[in-house]
């Protein structure tokens, strides 16, 4: 994000975490609940949904800061080094586990999750064009993580 100049870095950054929002979305549909179905993968399922919240709130508290503060730039670089470890950590531990599936169900998962992140990119809130970019990113988000946690729980 350090080549993107400062007059776009916030509009850049909502998107950046736009994209990620729905990729860790479908994570929580599809990946998550067939993890947990292999031994061992409640735990690291728990793991990894944990640091997504924590990337939530981190999130939650950036949008209380000005874009081009010096607290927002060190939040940038603090969230940046948490997405980055939470990927080597689902590439580590994740995907072995997810590799004693058949070939088959593995194709069937990464189209379940294709869909699943397609889907969350067609979500919007309904007054999102005149609300701020991050207020509408973090409603999203929060829609969006509220629905896969009903699901989930099966509320």
């Amino acid at each position: 994000m350090a080549d993107v100049p400062s007059d776009r870095l916030a509009e850049t950054f909502w998107r950046l975490i736009e994209i990620l929002v729905h990729q860790e979305v479908a994570e929580e549909i599809v990946v998550y609940p067939a993890l947990r179905k292999l031994p061992g993968g409640s735990r690291i399922a728990d793991a990894r949904t944990a640091e997504q919240s924590e990337m939530e709130h981190t999130l939650v508290l950036m949008d209380k800061l000005v874009p081009k503060s010096v607290e927002f730039a060190a939040e940038v670089s603090s969230l940046e080094k948490s997405v980055l470890e939470h990927a080597r950590l689902e590439e580590a531990e994740v995907f072995p586990i997810l590799l004693s599936y058949d070939v088959s169900r593995r194709l069937r998962l990464a189209e379940r999750y294709e869909a699943a992140k397609c889907s969350t990119e067609t979500e919007r809130i309904a007054d999102a064009a005149e609300m701020n970019r991050s207020v509408a990113v973090l409603g999203s988000v929060a829609a969006l993580v509220g629905r896969v946690r009903e699901a989930a729980s099966g509320v």
